[in-house]
């Protein structure tokens, strides 16, 4: 109500002013007003979203339905709704031109929030922002800017200065403190507690590196044991890399050399496997939470155009149904079976302005080709598009920046850069 009679004594947006009619005093929607079915819309959308594990927290267990609000975030879970959820759970539900604002703004943090960033990039982005914050200003009341809004024109300045911003978040520390806190069984001598307990749990794992075959207590167990089978033995020939051989034995390398004798007869199946710093796992053993099963490829297509043939990449969705082991004896190659999304019959579409993937799950095609190598396969996730119910958005993972020491499967399971174009916003 204050900002509204801020509005009548600066003579400004006379739309917005408030309205006495009777008894009661009406205050007309603004462009960032949400009814309560909007708002239901709104917080069903982050509800419902299931990411990779690993990726963030679990947003069904932050949203109250019945008061139509978030609850109980912690101080690092809300860069995800910023930089990633907020423009999907807005696109169906707010005016146009607020939407655009709140998305750019979305947008211009989680582009800091890269770990690669060159400066030439961020002197443009500081134009971008503030042309952003001039929108804003168009619909968000004067009370909504306060210091803190202002502090966001010097975010690209500090960049600049210290480097990206996920290097210099507090968030590692704090989750620190938590574990060295939790070692305090004493309060009246905290440092000798959190000494005993840190040098326990080292000597544990120390002694669990030289006791591999025993059971340790306190020390998780590796689950990524790969199976050791040596039963069975194909019948394959290796007719070309034996003529390579009479005539060189170094033309042919070691590796294609053992791939030439083919495969065991006996195929292993897996629900689950780590490859490329992610976990996937087949559809039928995704569970409530996480999704997991979510997968693209990119690839090379060959397109004739006036008798022209051109090559251009082509990234394709799908979700995981099969996870298969081939043993090759010197080393064993896995590979994904799965459903893939039909490109020619417009499974696969473009949001024209905020550059979202969207795929139609329902619409499959390629089943000719349903398999790739696992080390091909990127994992995505899809969140259902409140637009289009069909249709669902498509957000890549981030790749961990390190080498798995081990592709190993998970016997416990065993029978067996969203990359938003800024250019494109108005």
């Amino acid at each position: 109500m204050n900002a509204r009679l801020d509005l009548a004594e600066l003579g400004i947006k006379p739309e917005l002013l408030a309205r006495q009619e009777e008894d009661k005093t009406k205050l007309p929607p603004a462009g960032y007003t949400l009814t309560n079915a909007k708002k239901d819309i709104f917080c069903e959308t982050l509800s419902n979203i299931r990411v990779p594990q690993g990726y963030c927290s679990n947003f069904s267990s932050l949203v109250s339905l019945k008061d139509r609000k978030l609850i109980g975030l912690k101080s690092h879970e809300y860069h995800m709704p910023m930089q990633e959820f907020l423009p999907i759970a807005i696109r169906s539900i707010m005016h146009l031109p607020t939407q655009y604002a709140i998305i750019k703004f979305c947008f211009f943090f989680k582009f800091i929030c890269r770990k690669e960033i060159s400066l030439q990039e961020l002197d443009k982005l500081q134009l971008k922002l503030v042309v952003t914050l001039c929108l804003l200003e168009k619909f968000f009341p004067l009370t909504f800017f306060d210091i803190m809004i202002h502090l966001i024109v010097h975010l690209t300045r500090e960049v600049k200065l210290c480097g990206p911003i996920c290097f210099q978040w507090m968030y590692p520390f704090e989750r620190c403190m938590k574990i060295i806190k939790g070692h305090v069984r004493n309060r009246n001598r905290p440092e000798g507690c959190i000494a005993e307990e840190t040098i326990a749990k080292e000597t544990i794992l120390f002694f669990s590196e030289y006791h591999e075959t025993m059971k340790t207590i306190g020390i998780p167990h590796d689950k990524h044991v790969t199976n050791e089978n040596e039963d069975g033995k194909p019948l394959s020939a290796a007719n070309q890399v034996e003529r390579e051989l009479a005539i060189s034995k170094d033309s042919v390398s070691e590796t294609v050399r053992w791939i030439s004798y083919g495969p065991r007869a006996t195929i292993v199946k897996y629900k689950a496997y780590n490859i490329n710093g992610h976990t996937f796992c087949t559809k039928s053993n995704d569970g409530i939470v996480y999704q997991n099963s979510e997968v693209s490829v990119e690839a090379v297509d060959l397109h004739i155009s006036k008798e022209v043939a051109t090559t251009r990449k082509t990234f394709y969705y799908g979700v995981l149904q099969e996870i298969w082991v081939l043993d090759y004896r010197f080393r064993k190659i896995p590979i994904f079976k799965c459903d893939w999304v039909n490109h020619k019959a417009g499974g696969v579409k473009h949001d024209p302005n905020l550059g979202y993937t969207l795929v139609d799950l329902n619409s499959l095609g390629h089943k000719d080709d349903r398999f790739i190598l696992a080390s091909q396969a990127r994992q995505v996730f899809y969140v259902k598009d409140q637009i289009d119910k069909k249709l669902a958005i498509v957000f890549r993972t981030p790749t961990k920046n390190y080498k798995d020491t081990y592709d190993k499967v998970d016997e416990e399971f065993s029978t067996v850069i969203h990359e938003h174009n800024d250019n494109i916003l108005p």
